[in-house]
């Protein structure tokens, strides 16, 4: 099985943080968030990695989940994640056009399908 959240690097005295949280919470769709006040190295280094000088930095995370059942054990008690695929998006201003799209998109699939 596949699923996808969003993985956001932030501070916590950034606006557009948390507006990024605010708008993914409304469009209910699963993040995490690493906060990045505490340590300067890392919020250099993810900087670095990315290619952003702001924050937030945001990236859409696809993975791939698995059940696994415990030996005696009749429900799967544990699932396993791997990540397959990690993308940045970019900050707050291009998660918003992200999400647009996606939502634009997803309509024209409902659109389609109803017209069968």
């Amino acid at each position: 099985m596949t699923a996808t959240y969003y993985h956001l690097y932030v501070k916590t005295y950034c606006g557009f943080c948390k507006k990024a949280c605010e708008l993914l919470t409304k469009e209910k769709k699963e993040y995490i968030v690493t906060v990045l006040d505490q340590s300067p190295l890392m919020d250099r280094a993810t900087k670095k990695k990315y290619k952003q000088e702001t924050v937030p930095i945001v990236l859409e995370v696809k993975t791939d989940t698995m059940e696994v059942l415990e030996e005696g054990e009749e429900k799967p008690q544990l699932d396993v994640i791997r990540i397959a695929d990690a993308t940045l998006i970019g900050g707050f201003t291009e998660l918003e056009e992200y999400l647009i799209k996606e939502r634009r998109s997803l309509n024209c699939v409902d659109e389609e399908q109803s017209d069968d």
